[in-house]
Formats: C-alpha cells, sequence, structure tokens
C-alpha cells in the first residue's frame, strides 16, 4: 500500500477534494469522491472536520473516506450527536470505530462522560489516537458487546475495517482477518465503569444491534435518556436477527421513535416496526428525558 505516514494532500488530490464537495453535477461529485479515494488509498492524514475536531484517518474505509472528503460523516446523525451533546453529559458509543462520534461528542461538551467501545482491535487503536488528538477524556474499550461474556469470532475485511462484524465475511473490503474477542453484556460494562444513567447511547454494530440491546436489563435501559440505532434489516439478516427482535424488547414502549433523515431532520412515527425499508438510523427518546 501507500505511504502511512501522516501527510498533506497533492495538487490533484485537493482538485478532487474540491469537486467532490462543488461539482455542479451528482454523477460528477460521486466520480471525483471515487477517484480521490482510490488515488490517496491506504493514505494516512490528519484532517478538521466541519465541526472543528481533528482526525486522524487512513483512506480506503467507509468513514474515513467520507470524513476526509466531506468533513463529516452521516451528516444527519451528526447533527443529532452534536445537539444532544449540549444538554447531556454521557455518551455510550457501542461500536466507536476511529471515534468520529465519540470526538464529536467530547468537542461539543469536554466535560462530558464518555465510553467508548468496539470488538475491532485496530479500531479502538484508532479510536485511542482520535481521543488523545483532541485532547477529550474517554475510556476506551476493546470488548465486544452480546447477552453473555465470553468470547466471539470478529470477521474483518482488510481493506474495510469498518465493515467488521460477528455475522461472517461482509463479502466487500477484501482479505478477512479472523480476531477472537471478549464479549460481554452491555449492563455489566456500565457497571463495570461506573455508568449508573446514559444521556445518549449511540449503537452501529453491523448487524449485532439486537444482541447489543438484548444485553439490557429492563430498568438499565429506562436509565438511558437517549437511543442513536443502526437498524440495517440487511445487516441483521446476514447476522440472523431481524428488525421484530428489537420490536419485542418489553422496555421499547417506553421510548418515543423518530426516523433521523440525512438533512438533520427528525420524522416521528409510530413504533420501530413502522420504520421505512429505505431507512436505518433511528432515534429513541426516553419519554422521562421529555
Amino acid at each position: 500500500g501507500r505511504s502511512t505516514s501522516t501527510s498533506s494532500m497533492d495538487l490533484p488530490s485537493k482538485v478532487l477534494k474540491w469537486m467532490a464537495n462543488h461539482a455542479p453535477w451528482d454523477s460528477a461529485r460521486q466520480s471525483a469522491f471515487r477517484k480521490f479515494c482510490r488515488r490517496n488509498l491506504d493514505v494516512e492524514s490528519r484532517i478538521t472536520t466541519r465541526h472543528g475536531f481533528d482526525m486522524i484517518v487512513s483512506i480506503g474505509d467507509y468513514v474515513a473516506n467520507w470524513a476526509a472528503v466531506y468533513g463529516v460523516f452521516e451528516p444527519g446523525v451528526t447533527a443529532l450527536v452534536k445537539e444532544l451533546a449540549r444538554t447531556e453529559t454521557s455518551l455510550v458509543d457501542v461500536g466507536c470505530n476511529i471515534g468520529y462520534h465519540t470526538c464529536l461528542f467530547g468537542a461539543a461538551n469536554p466535560q462530558a462522560r464518555i465510553l467508548s467501545i468496539d470488538a475491532n482491535p485496530e479500531m479502538t487503536r484508532r479510536c485511542e489516537r482520535n481521543v488523545q488528538l483532541n485532547g477529550i477524556s474517554a475510556t476506551v474499550v476493546n470488548c465486544g458487546v452480546a447477552d453473555r461474556s465470553g468470547s466471539m469470532t470478529l470477521y474483518c475485511p482488510e481493506r474495510k475495517p469498518s465493515l467488521a462484524t460477528f455475522g461472517g465475511d461482509p463479502g466487500k473490503g477484501g482479505k478477512i482477518i479472523e480476531y477472537q474477542v471478549p464479549v460481554q453484556p452491555l449492563d455489566s460494562l456500565l457497571e463495570q465503569h461506573r455508568f449508573e444513567e446514559v444521556g445518549l447511547l449511540k449503537v452501529d454494530v453491523e448487524g449485532f444491534e439486537p444482541l447489543v440491546l438484548k444485553s439490557l436489563r429492563h430498568e438499565k435501559a429506562l436509565r438511558i435518556r437517549h437511543m442513536i440505532l443502526e437498524c440495517s434489516r440487511k445487516n441483521f439478516e446476514r447476522c440472523g436477527f431481524s428488525l421484530e427482535e428489537i420490536c419485542g424488547l418489553d422496555w421499547l414502549g417506553q421510548f418515543d421513535v423518530r426516523v433521523i433523515e440525512d438533512d438533520g431532520k427528525t420524522i416521528p412515527i409510530r413504533s420501530l416496526s413502522a420504520l421505512p425499508d429505505d431507512r436505518e438510523n433511528v432515534w429513541l427518546k426516553n419519554r422521562a428525558a421529555q
């Protein structure tokens, strides 16, 4: 691969980045985005996001590509996380990846308590580096979350580690690296790190979200004020789960459900089971947090 030392962009890369953001046609913007990522594959760079915090990213992986080119990842989720950081005093980031949302929350609320969890040891290393880069106080834990303690095999694509999953080969991203990682219920992790209450729980674990939520006892779930979940039916199916398993959780009735749009708007729906097929990111708001 290309050099992995922190580097500044060359002129062609700067032009492609500009075109990816400003070209008048969508097809031209998408083409420039792809060309930028190919040109800089495996190049490690320090970037400044639109929200003012810095990150070290390795081009080629999904989250890193978006952050490097657009300065933002998942704009709708980003807007909501930043808004909640103004009023909530704690974040638990399950599937923290390179630490984008961890750093976003910590930059918006430097006094917040943050627990960042990822099963992929490479991701926790990158998250720790980005947390340190921004002087954010966060506890980063290399652990999977499941309904019982033990260990599981994590399947990590060499080229796209953001797609790592317990659900087998995700089908893209090159050679699969297998990690045997410890897993614990979320209840146990919250107790170990003394999170009696949680302002925001964010869960993005490539299809294992139902197992994460099943590991929450009813009384612990009701001490969480907000949840942001990725609910990808495709990922659930690959991992042997379904959206209905989350819908059946007894504590879910205490939460209002809103779909998170890319433009930052949130749309109320009557229940999680009514989630449109073409939407994945949802916000669950505990009615006690009104």
